[in-house]
């Protein structure tokens, strides 16, 4: 079983030594593990043990592929970068921020108006994007209030992933395309359309996690020392913790800790 683990698992890192993707890289890794079944069929003990760490390691390969095809099947065209879209969605996961501006997950539905003169396939473009919301330097003003679930016409600017890559920075790139993000943007207008999606049960969960989030902050104040590290241990948010916070969790060693103990909680 640990040499399986161990083949499954190094299939699944062969995609990192690729410069570019294989062309059918994933029909290739499927049409290997067939073919390595068949190996099974063959009375030789040593020779099927083989047969086995081999479709380890295949079926690992496919996997990371299909992950990999999955996120890159969505590619944010650079003749729309900087121009004003006009979109459709609705709010996925918790929104992060207050009534001064707020970043949060958006799943669009439709592109409703794209630039005069640029010709795209909307099909080929992103639907879940990284969106800010922010009141204007010149203007401050309060931003509507986000919650998850809601549905809403945008206008926005998007940008392609990218991020800084600085020695022991944070690699803004690497993270939007983990968290499945096609494009990042801020907003320049939004209203707010009436709920007619029925709301799947994750969305049903996402409510509630945000109604309780928001009792805790109240009942503490944002202005608490550690309110942001006791929504983290309660329900697994951890974008209330401060930068400070986290360089003394993990000085102290225990930055593990606060990771996982909301993910536990909510199992």
């Amino acid at each position: 079983m640990r040499y399986a683990i161990t083949a499954w698992i190094a299939g699944g890192a062969l995609p990192f030594l690729f410069s570019t993707l294989p062309f059918n890289a994933l029909l290739w890794a499927i049409s290997a593990f067939t073919v390595t079944a068949l190996l099974l069929l063959i009375p030789i003990a040593a020779l099927r043990k083989v047969a086995v760490i081999l479709m380890c390691v295949f079926s690992g390969l496919a996997w990371s592929l299909h992950f990999v095809q999955e996120r890159l099947q969505y590619d944010f065209p650079a003749a729309l970068e900087g121009l004003d879209l006009q979109i459709e969605g609705r709010v996925d996961g918790l929104p992060r921020g207050d009534h001064q501006g707020a970043t949060f997950a958006f799943v669009i539905t439709s592109y409703t108006r794209l630039p005069r003169g640029v010709s795209v396939d909307v099909e080929t473009l992103p639907r879940r994007v990284y969106l800010t919301w922010s009141s204007a330097w010149r203007e401050s003003e309060r931003i509507p209030l986000i919650q998850p679930g809601q549905q809403w016409r945008l206008r926005v600017k998007f940008k392609r992933p990218h991020g800084v890559i600085n020695p022991h920075g944070f690699d803004f790139e690497q993270w939007l395309f983990h968290q499945g993000y096609g494009a990042y943007g801020s907003i320049r207008s939004g209203e707010k359309l009436e709920q007619v999606a029925p709301w799947s049960f994750a969305q049903w969960i996402e409510s509630h996690r945000w109604h309780l989030r928001d009792k805790i902050k109240r009942l503490l104040h944002d202005n608490r020392p550690y309110a942001g590290v006791l929504v983290a241990l309660v329900m697994g948010d951890q974008n209330a913790i401060d930068q400070a916070d986290w360089r003394v969790f993990n000085a102290t060693g225990i930055g593990h800790l606060i990771s996982i103990s909301g993910r536990i909680y909510l199992s």
